[in-house]
């Protein structure tokens, strides 16, 4: 599980103290990437530059026809990637829904996926449909997601072929993620469930959605219970 012929994978890690690392992950065990400007100082991961230096820095290293990336720690309707320690500040910070469009716009990313509670909102689905066209796929939690997360090795070793394609990709994290909590002893964590969002449907959705909000919103005290 890592990189292999078919696939880089590369991870940018900010530990709570001490600074960020970037690392390409091989199979039992990583190389430091210290050749990026992110790697070894400290990072604040809610800041969109963070996130378009380091989407950049792997395009540049990396043949890879397609792109995934995957965003870590506290997530919801608002935002992604909490980093809990900002050097110079007494409060945490993240990217807003709007700075990962901002920090995306001008590179080719055909899947996202949020590993955090709370993203799988239509309104969240439809921002990043509007300000990324290139986007093709989202995986979004519809609730609260676990401190397990992703089971990587697992969504990893599905990725060793040659030609997997961003809807396989998408469908390959929510089947194996799905299977991976039906068992013991990981059971009592099924309250995480993801969306794939496939983007092309977005603008059908969003046109259906405006009628309805509508007709619901016309009384909305009177039928609470049926809304």
């Amino acid at each position: 599980v890592g990189s292999t012929d078919n696939i880089d994978v590369f991870v940018l890690a900010d530990r709570y103290d001490g600074p960020a690392n970037v690392f390409k992950v091989y199979k039992g065990y990583t190389v430091e990437m210290t050749d990026c400007v992110l790697n070894g100082v400290e990072t604040n991961m809610g800041h969109p530059y963070t996130l378009e230096e380091f989407v950049a820095y792997t395009e540049r290293v990396s043949a890879a026809p397609n792109s995934c990336v995957f965003f870590w720690n506290h997530g919801s309707p608002t935002g992604v990637a909490w980093d809990d320690h900002v050097l110079g500040s007494t409060e945490g910070d993240w990217l807003t829904h709007w700075e990962v469009v901002s920090a995306l716009k001008n590179h080719d990313m055909d899947l996202i996926a949020t590993d955090e509670c709370s993203t799988g909102q239509v309104e969240v689905a439809y921002e990043y449909h509007a300000g990324l066209p290139g986007l093709q796929y989202a995986v979004l939690s519809e609730c609260y997601t676990g401190w397990r997360g992703f089971p990587y090795d697992l969504i990893l070793a599905e990725l060793d072929r040659d030609g997997v394609t961003p809807r396989e990709m998408c469908e390959i994290i929510l089947d194996v993620t799905y299977e991976y909590f039906l068992d013991p002893p990981f059971m009592s964590e099924l309250v995480t469930s993801h969306t794939g969002v496939d983007m092309a449907a977005m603008d059908g959705l969003a046109t259906a959605l405006g009628p309805l909000a509508g007709e619901l919103a016309k009384d909305a005290a009177e039928e609470h219970e049926l809304i």
